[in-house]
């Protein structure tokens, strides 16, 4: 519960009044505002940061970057054929694609960073303290991740994901709309490459599945 409430006051989501009025709620209370907070934060699907909270922590961590000249980079991301795996196979097996994209993230970033759910099949992931190339290497061993799911699993669908990667300048002033917008560009630039040249199937043929 304390650490939920400092992050929420780190986003300004709750002030200092609200603070000291919750430690003076019981424990039946403080369970219910614990799973308050908790929806008010995260994506209860990939328990990642929702937009708003993410957001919030990302346009803060900026401002304070730029005063110190950091590095931080955002990679959009987009799971290609969830429309596809949920209609063909239902919502089941498209939320459990979903989670495993997430998972396959989550085990290859620092703790330092963190992803937000920007809606749908949407996410960013922020890397914070490296720059692009370095970035890039970890994408790599998501993607191989990925790429050994596909392979060892026997899944009925394959997990394909979109990526585009920004620096963020540390000595320029950058909007986070703009940084989000650019790195959207690049993902989507891959995602058309994906899905009109390599002609990738998400669903896998009847004599592809094991």
């Amino acid at each position: 519960m304390k650490i939920l409430m400092r992050e929420l006051k780190d986003l300004s989501l709750i002030d200092d009044e609200v603070s000291k009025r919750l430690k003076n709620i019981d424990t039946d209370e403080i369970s219910e505002m614990s799973e308050y907070f908790n929806e008010m934060m995260y994506d209860q699907l990939t328990k990642t940061f929702n937009r708003r909270s993410g957001l919030s922590k990302l346009s803060r961590m900026l401002q304070y970057d730029n005063r110190r000249h950091l590095k931080m980079s955002l990679c959009f991301i987009d799971i290609n054929g969830l429309k596809e795996v949920n209609d063909q196979l239902g919502h089941q097996f498209g939320d459990e694609l979903i989670v495993s994209a997430v998972e396959g993230i989550k085990h290859e970033i620092r703790e330092a960073d963190f992803i937000i759910r920007m809606g749908g099949d949407e996410f960013l992931v922020v890397f914070n303290g490296i720059d692009q190339e370095l970035a890039e290497k970890v994408w790599e061993r998501i993607n191989h991740r990925y790429e050994q799911i596909n392979l060892d699993e026997g899944r009925r669908y394959i997990i394909s994901v979109s990526h585009g990667i920004v620096d963020f300048g540390s000595y320029e002033i950058s909007e986070v709309e703009s940084l989000i917008k650019s790195a959207d560009d690049k993902m989507y630039a891959e995602k058309k490459y994906i899905k009109e040249e390599l002609k990738i199937q998400i669903i896998k043929s009847e004599d592809h599945q094991i």
